[in-house]
């Protein structure tokens, strides 16, 4: 059994993400008793890298087709794989565990690989043979005179070769070998070509997937068959994988020497070099002095190096080791040694990744580029340098000649590395001033950058010398450059003009690399003209698998990939092109409504609606994710209700979401909508909704499973009856809920996964949760080292005669016909197609059909053949309980194969029987309890199934309204029964109100509490009942309630938990301040609940960090309007440090009150200027099960994020800060144009007042309007409501002398003084 601990990605050495090599977590620091929480250096950088894409391109739409588009995003969704893979106890992925575990599944102990196919499966690759994945390797053999042959490696896919230049590919490294591959070098002296190098290892970017397992690599592989087969260099591979001890696990590049063919190696950490044809290696470049203490050896955790065609090496390595950091050259001398030519001047002291490139047409003299991430310098933290060696060195800095990305919405122009997730630079074999440089998008100077790149040139519009020729289009809009992808690893020449790019989605080759004038007219400002080669390239890491479960003889296949967006196979054949159907990071999707209609989804949970364009009717999309939905995953899921395609269930946060009916939603809108949405209050769960099963018999039992472990049911889950128990086993571990399956003939018979390493990963049930089971059996290595696999997916697969159980895991598919506890025996499916390649979802259909989603080799499928017994007749329908007059849709959800007729009854209704395999529109009128029955046959025989009082048709509906669901307090509501047929009592219920039940038909309610209040209403005959319950339904408030109110988040239960959280290790600081990562805005969100008030007047705030470094210290308090996040600023105003006290809650009185809007945040900006002071404010604990919600939000590089989304595990908290909350007319602070409500002066006369005063403004609507008068005091004197004219009269009455102001709301805000004498 594995037991729990939480590494990020790759925590090597416990390492930062970039530059340090020490592992850190966050701990409480006040309290007594250490916590630690599930974060570590490398995560919080993922999240706070500075030159991360934070645009927010989910609201982008797309010119061309309409639908919204969006950029995948490579490192916030290494903090969502990390959550599912993480040891709970540690916080950490075991070190090397890619490795570890297939060691063990490959082991004679484990038992797991005693046979090749499952219960007579036969596994095909279905693609997409037209989508690639994520190629870092990418070469041309130099000995091919043609130029026909590549090499390239998925950066999970293993090794590929095509002999044909890219119409067809071959896979030459085996499905037990480690997949990964990041670089790859020939030899390329004249009799060694057949000799090839690659390396392994992704720092950036690379997981086993979102459910699968983070791997660094093993080592290097080489080839001496010219890239046929390839072997593990032994000395590169320590194969002690209870630690990561081996630079090799990490590897930037690999060049060959062409003199003397050395091999050359940039690792995590240092330069290696190979003088034997990698038999034995030395440490060329080390960048640790061994001489210090262990807690102070840093490495440079990135690397690059390269070999120019006379021999010369050139080396990069990153600022955070000891020693030997920078640029460093070797010459071609057998002695020669390496020296350092890093710039002396002008070039940043912190650098990251930096690429170089070799002009090779310049002979005389070298000239080398070099491209840098230099967080706070260069132009956008990047740096461009010229080095031209001729003897010495001399470097020009050209950084700020780079393409420039704008600051708007629709800007993806510039150049953007996204954290040197991809970054190259290339240089054109005949052109020492021709340049390419890839980001998110790929650019050619022609002048070497010598001159300004932006504006940039597209083909149409030559502004420059540099052109935007590949990743995102040039209409700047986040849709794609033809036939090309965004994000760009690797660029190789055939020849002066044929250039081969490596690229997220694959692989594409252009023959026209330096074109600068379009050639095609119609081809929207593209200066080069691409092909894809993905041609069988089968390298793709699909998230998610969808298949039609309503249409067995559809072999529909819809999946979310990684970097590629979703696209659709059209059936399952490998031959067969797939269809792109949606951007970003490709996410869950469903095929509905009998396969007439798709729902596929990007990052953090952007769903969408679509008919099939193929199919009948004209063609629609439309968002349907709800309005409002909060703390959704990376991935996020969601679900159709297995007998109800209208019903669809969604997970947010610690929530679950539904819809009664997406189809009502308005189409070809980009907005997520509020229609038929209702977050379900019942579903509140400890931790983030992480996985969804809706049950199809019995129908509408909903099961979920969260972050935190926990799995809850809610039975009749499709309407207002839902109820919510929690099911969770005491047996289980507190981990990541990565999938749940239930049996589709028997609901409560349900299979639990958990994708977290170290612990128990698959549970059982028969009893519907009330008693669980472990039967992960020899999928748990049983020894201390703990080295089974994560298991990310479970299925169910139901034949007539037995039920077979899957599981998806980072070592492969694995299957089981017997469940025996912790003795059951698995074992592994298609290890001749899948192998150990990882498996995140398996999605299982009644008739054989099975898809499997790996990640690096595509999707898989198999059909079982069930068609040699009898089927077993399952009824599906969308209701059970109707009203009279209203018709039920079924659905035949019959188990087995070859089924030719289909026989129903229907008891009861207007039509009594019927042949369809979908038999619609039944409509039901008399009431009454009716029978239904399915009769299945295929050729071999045939079954009956019968539900006995299976539709319950009532003869009573409850039904009310109200006219008035918005009131003040003390006013009486009169309830309207609406009830149809004819009742005979009523039982109303109602919270708040007075009387609080009754039995009244329709009666009158006296609201006296200021609140939001649910309504029920029972109604029966005395032989059916029906109740309607609507949430939320009146809202009371208090117009004279102008009192200040002091909003405050953290219960007064939980105030003795206030603490101070901190990070350990090199990147240190506080959770809620001052770190050395120069987090510098932080902030606290409130609700003003009285819609009377508008406006804070003091922040009171409680400090347990200030340390004073500077003469004078000081914290800046700022105020945002915002629902989801601080967005706009109304307010700021510098505190000294002199004004405060530490660990109590200070006052602070505002420079005058400040308007706001009902969501507002308040929060607080750090400052960083040397030197740095400290400051930070206590917070409830970082924790995902107690009973708080998230309130704090931290900022970084232009990017929001709550605290739950940043840590691993979605803890909560909320900051120690309160908002004095009041009324003031005359509040300042916010924009005069809010939203489209522009504040006007108002005609006021007479003024000065004696007796009365008009006031007049526009109203040509007869809009509402509210007039409220206030004192110079600041007190609410008069208010006038329900104004539907231009115009209204203010009596003088009790209106003391003095100036008044007066503020007149509605569709507009009005503003004026009044002068009474």
């Amino acid at each position: 059994m594995k037991n729990l601990l939480t590494i990020l990605t790759i925590i090597l050495f416990s390492c930062s993400l970039y530059a340090q090599n020490k592992g850190l977590t966050a701990k409480e620091q006040k309290n007594t008793g250490v916590k630690d929480i599930v974060i570590t250096e490398k995560t919080y950088k993922d999240i706070t890298e500075r030159t991360l894409n934070k645009r927010k391109l989910s609201k982008i739409a797309d010119r061309n087709s309409g639908k919204p588009k969006v950029a995948d995003n490579p490192l916030a969704r290494r903090l969502f794989e990390i959550e599912k893979l993480k040891n709970p106890l540690t916080g950490e992925v075991p070190a090397n565990i890619k490795e570890l575990e297939r060691a063990y599944a490959l082991s004679a102990r484990s038992g797991l690989m005693s046979k090749t196919k499952s219960v007579g499966l036969n596994y095909t690759n279905s693609g997409p043979r037209n989508v690639g994945g994520r190629t870092r390797a990418l070469a041309v053999d130099i000995a091919d005179a043609t130029g026909n042959t590549i090499i390239a490696g998925g950066v999970s896919g293993g090794m590929w070769k095509s002999t044909d230049r890219g119409q067809s590919w071959t896979r030459t490294t085996g499905l037990d070998q480690h997949p990964s591959v990041t670089a790859i070098a020939q030899d390329p002296r004249a009799g060694n070509t057949s000799t090839w190098y690659y390396t392994t290892g992704e720092y950036v970017g690379n997981s086993a997937s979102a459910s699968g397992a983070f791997y660094t690599g093993n080592g290097v592989f080489k080839s001496t068959d010219n890239g046929d087969t390839w072997t593990k260099l032994d000395a590169t591979a320590t194969n002690t994988f209870s630690s990561f001890d081996n630079l090799f696990d990490i590897c930037w590049n690999v060049c060959v020497d062409p003199n003397n063919g050395d091999v050359y190696v940039a690792t995590y950490g240092g330069i290696y070099v190979s003088k034997d044809g990698g038999d034995s290696w030395s440490l060329d470049i080390q960048t640790i002095d061994a001489t210090l203490l262990a807690d102070d050896r840093d490495y440079s955790a990135l690397t690059d190096v390269i070999c120019t065609p006379a021999g010369v090496k050139y080396a990069t390595l990153s600022s955070g080791g000891n020693k030997n950091v920078g640029v460093w050259r070797k010459g071609t001398a057998v002695d020669a040694i390496w020296e350092d030519i890093t710039p002396t001047s002008g070039f940043p002291t912190s650098y990251r990744r930096m690429v170089i490139a070799h002009a090779p047409s310049n002979t005389s003299q070298d000239i080398i580029y070099l491209l840098a991430q230099t967080s706070g310098a260069g132009l956008q933290g990047h740096s461009f340098w010229k080095l031209t060696y001729n003897g010495t060195a001399s470097w020009e800095d050209r950084s700020q000649n780079l393409p420039e990305g704008g600051s708007g919405d629709r800007d993806v122009n510039g150049y953007n590395s996204q954290g040197s997730y991809n970054m190259v630079v290339k240089v054109a074999p005949d052109d020492e001033n021709m340049v390419f440089i890839g980001g998110t998008n790929l650019f050619r100077s022609d002048d070497a950058f010598a001159t300004k790149a932006s504006p940039l040139s597209n083909g149409v519009t030559n502004n420059s010398n540099t052109y935007w020729i590949g990743g995102y289009a040039t209409e700047n809009n986040v849709s794609q450059y033809d036939n090309h992808h965004p994000d760009i690893h690797s660029l190789v020449f055939i020849d002066n003009t044929t250039l081969l790019c490596g690229h997220d989605g694959g692989i594409s080759l252009t023959n026209n690399a330096k074109q600068t004038d379009d050639s095609n007219t119609g081809d929207d400002s593209k200066p080069v003209d691409w092909v894809f080669l993905n041609n069988s390239y089968l390298t793709t890491q699909p998230y998610t698998i969808a298949i039609d479960h309503d249409i067995t003889s559809n072999k529909f296949l819809l999946a979310g990939f990684q970097d590629n967006g979703t696209w659709l196979g059209r059936d399952a054949l490998a031959t067969s092109d797939w269809v792109y159907w949606g951007s970003g990071d490709g996410s869950y999707a469903s095929i509905l409504d009998q396969g007439r209609h798709f729902l596929s989804s990007s990052q953090n949970g952007v769903v969408y609606l679509e008919n099939d364009p193929n199919g009948p009717g004209d063609s629609f999309w439309t968002r349907v994710d709800p309005a409002g939905a909060e703390g959704q995953l990376f991935i996020n899921p969601f679900i159709v209700d297995a007998n109800n395609s209208e019903v669809m269930y969604y997970a947010a946060g610690q929530y679950v979401w539904r819809n009664s009916n997406i189809f009502d939603i308005p189409q070809f809108s980009s907005q997520s909508p509020t229609t038929n949405w209702e977050k379900l209050e019942i579903s509140k769960a400890s931790g983030t909704v992480s996985a969804l099963e809706s049950s199809t018999y019995p129908a509408h039992v909903l099961y979920y499973g969260t972050s935190a472990g926990k799995v809850y049911k809610i039975e009749s889950s499709h309407n207002s009856m839902a109820k919510v128990t929690d099911i969770t086993g005491s047996n289980m571990p507190g981990a990541y809920v990565s999938s749940i399956d239930a049996n589709p003939l028997n609901a409560d018979e349900v299979i639990v996964s958990f994708s977290n390493y170290k612990v128990e990963s698959v549970f059982y049930t028969n009893d519907g949760g009330a008693n669980w089971q472990a039967i992960s059996g020899n999928l748990e290595d049983g020894t201390d080292s703990g080295n089974g696999p994560s298991v990310s997916a479970v299925a169910i697969m139901v034949s007539p005669t037995d039920t077979t159980y899957f599981a998806g895991t980072s070592t492969g598919l694995y299957s089981t016909s017997s469940l025996n506890g912790s003795s059951t025996v698995w074992t592994h499916d298609a290890a001749d197609k899948i192998g150990t390649t990882v498996v995140d979802m398996i999605k299982a259909r009644r008739d054989g059909f099975i898809a499997a989603a790996t990640h690096g080799n595509g999707v898989f499928t198999a059909d079982a053949d069930y068609s040699s017994v009898a089927p077993v007749a399952l009824i599906g329908m969308t209701a059970d309980t109707i009203q009279a007059g209203e018709s039920v849709k079924f659905m035949d959800r019959s188990i087995g194969d070859g089924i030719t007729t289909y026989a129903w009854t229907f008891a009861g209704a207007e039509t009594t029987s019927s042949n369809d395999q979908f038999p619609e529109g039944i409509v039901y009128n008399t009431p009454g309890i009716y029978d239904v029955s399915l009769t299945v046959t295929n050729a071999t025989g045939s079954h009956t199934q019968t539900i006995t009082g299976g539709i319950v048709i009532k003869s009573v509906e409850a039904k009310f309204s109200t006219n008035n669901t918005t009131i003040d307090v003390g006013t009486t509501v009169q309830f309207n029964n609406l009830s149809g047929s004819t009742p005979t009592s009523y039982t109303w219920s109602f919270p708040g109100g007075t009387p609080e039940t009754s039995t009244e038909r329709s009666p009158s309610v006296t609201y006296n509490s200021v609140g939001t209040f649910d309504v029920s209403l029972t109604v029966s005959d005395g032989t059916f009942t029906d109740t309607e319950v609507k949430t939320g339904y009146i809202t009371v408030q208090d117009p004279n309630d102008f009192e200040d109110d002091l909003l405050y988040n953290i219960l007064p239960e939980n105030e003795s938990e206030l603490t101070q959280f901190i990070f350990t290790g090199s990147n240190d600081g506080y959770v809620t301040g001052h770190t050395n990562l120069l987090i510098d805005q932080y902030a606290e969100k409130f609700e003003i609940t009285n819609s009377n008030l508008n406006s804070v007047k003091q922040v009171h705030i409680y400090p347990s960090v200030m340390q004073s470094n500077s003469a004078d210290p000081s914290v800046t308090i700022k105020i945002w309007n915002g629902t989801t996040e601080p967005t706009q600023e109304v307010y700021s105003q510098v505190v000294p440090y002199s004004e405060l006290t530490e660990d109590e809650f200070n006052i602070i009185d505002l420079d005058f009150s400040v308007a706001v809007e009902d969501n507002f945040f308040v929060g607080y900006e750090i400052n960083y200027t040397t030197p740095i002071d400290s400051f930070a404010v206590a917070h409830l604990p970082l924790e995902s099960d107690k009973g708080w919600d998230n309130t704090a939000y931290m900022h970084y590089n232009d990017s929001w994020s709550a605290y739950s989304d940043i840590f691993s595990g979605n803890p909560n908290t909320s900051l120690a800060i309160k908002a004095l909350v009041g009324y003031d007319a005359g509040a300042t602070g916010i924009d005069d144009n809010l939203g489209n409500r522009k504040v006007e002066k108002l005609l006021i006369y007479p003024n000065p007042m004696r007796d009365k005063t008009k006031v007049e403004f526009p109203n040509d609507r007869n809009q509402k309007y509210r007039l409220i008068v206030v004192d110079a005091n600041g007190r609410v004197v008069r208010i006038i409501e329900n104004i539907t004219d231009n115009n209204v009269t203010i009596n003088r009455e009790q209106l003391k002398p003095g100036v008044h102001i007066i503020n007149l709301t509605g569709e507009k805000i009005y503003k004026g003084k009044l002068l009474v004498k």
